[in-house]
């Protein structure tokens, strides 16, 4: 992921509480930070190639959360790990299947729906270097929705 600097952000209360959204919703880089390194500790009981590739994802959407987290803090906000609706995040955020395809398949659905957070930000956000920053954010997701679609075809090809 490319770096990118924030430093022209004076404090907005409106864009810092819009990207809680994305940094700790319910599809947001808090929960696929988490989702992904379960599911990566799981399919290692098996053996398969798909560890590495969610555990990379994962390390993706660590910087993306420190990215937004610093974003948040740069605009006079608090990083807590609650959406932009007070709604806070918990464990209970995090799915446990145990198979493989059903874990490829729900990283899949949950790339798509931070697709869509990633672009209604963009619509309502007129800041550029904020902009920017989600942007360069859905480039990566974007590439992780067709890593988890290989992977599918992967898994459904071997068996």
């Amino acid at each position: 992921m490319p770096k990118t600097q924030l430093k022209h952000l004076s404090s907005n209360s409106y864009y810092a509480n819009l990207l809680k959204e994305a940094y700790a919703g319910s599809d947001s880089e808090t929960m696929m930070v988490m989702q992904f390194l379960y599911d990566s500790y799981i399919l290692s009981s098996f053996d398969n190639d798909f560890v590495d590739e969610f555990y990379l994802i994962a390390q993706d959407d660590i910087e993306h959360h420190k990215l937004l987290g610093e974003c948040i803090v740069k605009l006079g906000g608090d990083p807590v790990y609650c959406s932009s609706n007070n709604v806070f995040f918990n464990g209970k955020n995090i799915e446990n299947d145990k198979g493989i395809k059903q874990i490829i398949l729900r990283g899949i659905e949950i790339k798509e729906k931070s697709i869509i957070t990633y672009k209604i930000l963009i619509a309502k956000i007129i800041e550029k270097e904020i902009k920017n920053l989600l942007e360069i954010i859905l480039v990566d997701e974007q590439k992780h929705k067709e890593m988890l679609k290989n992977m599918l075809k992967k898994y459904e090809n071997n068996t």
